[in-house]
């Protein structure tokens, strides 16, 4: 289908600006026998659908000779357009027009061999690797691009590549020159050459490419000389620590601190970690704070807010307990309920004397909290009623109901619980009402229902883990 678009568009005509005028002289010539003239006026039936009409006048063509016109009624008779489907007569008509220098057509039959020809009752090509390249060599050699793609395509490396894409663009073909052009303009590739792409994208008059490729050059020179900075630096650097571990060694914990920071700051975190826990249990206040923050981030270990609390905490208790960063870290967590349990009385506190201090985040995280305190009070109250041992009360024939918000999407739901472990859950979201039987279980305090687990407060009421902080009303 391709290769019959293919030489379509070649034909130059468009049904966009065909007018009477043109196409009743188009159609007066090929009354007359012009075997161009057929073959356009086909391909304009073939473009609006009209196979019938195209299959007839392909066919006259290509019995006066015009070999293209002979592959277009052959790929006919193949798919059975316009005509009855005859898989015998298609390969007749395609095998002349290849056999009189259709270089498409020459592809047809490069794929028959390839994947062999059959019909209802009987094999008509044989599969035949051999003639199948041979066939593809013939379409390439007759100038056909597409054949050097498709001979491209099962090419494995640069040997194979190469020399069709040299023989194509020594014939000056600008596609064949950019691709070299492109190919050893690669910065990234052990081949690169500058010169070289310089000289095809040259030849090829691609002005935009050059630029690009002339860009790359620059920033490849510039990218060297860089490294060869980072070397020297680097150099310098390794030499540098080498001096702070051999005082670190001895127990000096300035040096240890400060091959510490060295670390961290590279993101060397694991080993910046093991030497800030060596001040730490020496009781250095600003190793704690850095291994708080290793733990808050999860910089070389995971994420564990209960350590970080635990770490600002003592750096706290161990001569910081006037350090903005350290009450800042502090509120934050207080008031957000990180590591330890919510409690925005001592978030607040802490902010507030961190603002004090000038600490910027504080006074931001204060007037946010002024946006969050509803939410904030109410995970305070859930994790308190989690914390008090709950009544040991059983759902079985009541029902629940719990309202929340999901995506943007108001949600009411509603959940019986019956006998032999069936439960009905109803849902109810955007006007429709939806009702679905399920299983459900109780151990003590948790509650099973269609694969989530639910938990009991004193209360009664029933919570769902999630971060939607539902809860569902007995009623």
């Amino acid at each position: 289908v391709l290769t019959i678009w293919l030489m379509i568009c070649c034909i130059g005509i468009s049904a966009q600006t065909q007018d009477v005028t043109s196409m009743a002289a188009l159609e007066e010539s090929a009354k007359a026998g012009d075997v161009t003239a057929m073959y356009r006026l086909a391909s304009y039936y073939y473009s609006y659908e009209d196979y019938k009409q195209a299959a007839m006048l392909f066919k006259k063509a290509g019995e006066k000779g015009l070999s293209s016109a002979k592959y277009m009624y052959g790929t006919m008779l193949l798919e059975g357009k316009g005509v009855k489907r005859n898989t015998g007569g298609a390969l007749k008509w395609i095998e002349q027009a290849a056999k009189d220098g259709d270089s498409y057509a020459m592809l047809k039959m490069s794929e028959f061999y390839k994947d062999g020809l059959e019909g209802y009752h009987e094999v008509f090509v044989q599969k035949d690797p051999k003639l199948s390249k041979e066939w593809l060599d013939e379409a390439a050699k007759a100038g056909n691009l597409y054949a050097i793609k498709l001979k491209l395509r099962d090419c494995h490396n640069k040997s194979e590549k190469l020399p069709l894409w040299e023989k194509a663009a020594a014939a000056g073909d600008k596609e064949y020159l950019e691709e070299l052009g492109k190919y050893y303009g690669d910065v990234n590739a052990s081949y690169y050459n500058y010169e070289k792409a310089r000289d095809y994208l040259t030849r090829a008059g691609d002005e935009s490419a050059l630029e690009v490729l002339n860009n790359k050059e620059k920033a490849r020179l510039a990218k060297e000389a860089e490294t060869e900075k980072q070397r020297l630096a680097k150099e310098k650097r390794d030499k540098e620590l080498a001096a702070l571990r051999s005082k670190a060694e001895t127990g000096d914990v300035p040096a240890i601190m400060a091959l510490a920071d060295s670390l961290y700051k590279d993101k060397e975190y694991e080993l910046a970690i093991a030497l800030y826990k060596v001040a730490a249990d020496k009781g250095n206040a600003k190793a704690m704070i850095s291994l708080a923050d290793c733990y808050y981030y999860g910089y070389g270990v995971p994420r564990d807010y209960d350590k970080a609390f635990k770490l600002f905490s003592q750096a706290k208790a161990n001569g910081l307990a006037n350090d903005a960063y350290v009450l800042f870290s502090l509120g934050y967590m207080y008031a957000y309920g990180q590591g330890t349990s919510i409690d925005l009385a001592k978030g607040r506190k802490y902010l507030n004397a961190a603002a004090a201090k000038g600490q910027s985040s504080a006074r931001d995280t204060l007037n946010k909290l002024k946006e969050d305190e509803a939410q904030l009070r109410a995970r305070q109250e859930r994790a308190e009623l989690r914390t008090r041992k709950p009544t040991n009360i059983s759902v079985l024939g009541r029902t629940y109901v719990g309202s929340y918000n999901m995506d943007g999407m108001n949600i009411r739901q509603g959940c019986r619980f019956e006998r032999n472990g069936s439960a009905v859950v109803t849902t109810e979201a955007y006007g429709h009402r939806r009702t679905d039987r399920t299983t459900w279980s109780q151990d003590g305090t948790k509650v099973y229902v269609k694969g989530q687990v639910l938990w009991l407060d004193k209360k009664g009421n029933l919570h769902m883990d999630s971060n939607l902080e539902v809860i569902f009303y007995r009623r």
